[in-house]
C-alpha cells in the first residue's frame, strides 16, 4: 500500500507540472505546449499504473502492469518528439510506441528477469535491450528535448535569465527518474524515488512562479510608462 501511495503522489506531482506548464506559457506555440504537456501526463499515467503493482503484489500480474506503464512512457516519448520537431504524425507516434512495446513486451513475457515486488517496493529489474531502450529514452530524448522546450518556454516570456534554472531543475528530475528505473537495491529504489518526487515537486512550481514574475514585470512596466506619460 505504501508503494502505491508513493507512486500516486509522484504521478500527481508530475501531472500538476504538466498542467502548470500548459497554463503558464501561453506565449509558446500551442502545438508545442500541448504536446509537451501531454507527454508528461503520459509519464504521470505510467507512474500511476506502475503503482498498481505494489498495491496488488501479485507475481503473475506485475510484469503486465509494468509493461502497460512502459508503453505509456513510450507514447509520451512520441508526443515529446512531436512537440520538438513537428514532423511526426499520430501514425508515427503509434508506430514508434508499437515497436518499443514489442521490445519491452518480449522482455516482460518471454525473457527473464521479470519485474517483481519485494517488501512493498517495485523493482523494474531491467536487463539487456529493454534497459538500454528505457534509459536511452530518458537520456537522449526526454532530457535534451524536454530541456530545450522548457528553455524556449521561459524565453518566450522574455526571461532568458531563468532558462538555465529551469533547465537544471529539469535535468536533475530526469536523472533521478533514470536512477530510479535502473535501481536494483531497496535503499537505492526508495532514495531515488523520493528524489524524483521532490525534484518534480520543485519543478512543478517553477512555471507558475515564472508566469507571476513575468506579469509583475509587465505591470511595473505599464506603471512606469504611465508615469512618464504624465
Amino acid at each position: 500500500m505504501v508503494g502505491f501511495i508513493g507512486f500516486l503522489i509522484a504521478a500527481i506531482i508530475i501531472g500538476w507540472f504538466a498542467v502548470s506548464f500548459y497554463r503558464s506559457f501561453n506565449e509558446l506555440a500551442f502545438r508545442q505546449r500541448a504536446y509537451f504537456s501531454v507527454a508528461f501526463l503520459m509519464l504521470a499515467a505510467a507512474l500511476f499504473v506502475w503503482g498498481i503493482a505494489p498495491l496488488l503484489n501479485n507475481e503473475a500480474t506485475t510484469p503486465f502492469i509494468v509493461f502497460v506503464g512502459d508503453v505509456l512512457l513510450l507514447i509520451g516519448s512520441g508526443f515529446l518528439l512531436e512537440a520538438q520537431f513537428k514532423r511526426f504524425s499520430a501514425i508515427s507516434i503509434v508506430a514508434m510506441s508499437l515497436i518499443g512495446a514489442i521490445i519491452i513486451g518480449m522482455r516482460a513475457f518471454i525473457y527473464e528477469p521479470a519485474a517483481f515486488v519485494q517488501n512493498g517496493i517495485l523493482h523494474f529489474n531491467l536487463e539487456g535491450e529493454p534497459r538500454i531502450l528505457i534509459l536511452a529514452l530518458l537520456a537522449f530524448l526526454w532530457m535534451p528535448l524536454g530541456t530545450r522546450i522548457t528553455q524556449l518556454a521561459v524565453q518566450s516570456k522574455g526571461l532568458n535569465q531563468f532558462s538555465g534554472v529551469i533547465a537544471v531543475a529539469f535535468i536533475v528530475s530526469l536523472v533521478c527518474a533514470a536512477v530510479f528505473i535502473g535501481a536494483r537495491q531497496d535503499l537505492m529504489v526508495i532514495a531515488s524515488f523520493a528524489a524524483l518526487a521532490f525534484s518534480f515537486l520543485i519543478l512543478s512550481f517553477i512555471p507558475s512562479l515564472i508566469n507571476r514574475y513575468s506579469r509583475a514585470l509587465q505591470v511595473a512596466s505599464k506603471h512606469k510608462e504611465q508615469k512618464h506619460g504624465k
